[in-house]
């Protein structure tokens, strides 16, 4: 088995969290859409970004991996 290089992070050693302040005070909307095999994926887009823009601009994920922010604190 091979050692990590000095260099390396600890990976047993988890990252401090950022500050709430570090983060962007901008809210996502979120769209549901239907694909052609009747799965749906989520749309994630700043609200002042044109619907149709966001589909090529913004992040797309299968709708089943998409949570509710509340849910996970």
């Amino acid at each position: 088995m091979s050692q990590p290089s000095s260099g390396d992070p600890n990976p047993s050693i988890a990252p401090e969290p950022l500050p709430q302040e570090e983060f962007p005070s901008e809210q996502l909307s979120a769209v549901v859409e239907e694909r052609a095999d009747d799965s749906e994926r989520c749309i994630l887009y700043p609200e002042d970004v044109d619907p149709v823009d966001a589909e090529t601009h913004w992040l797309a994920v299968d709708a089943s991996f998409a949570v509710d922010v509340a849910d996970c604190r």
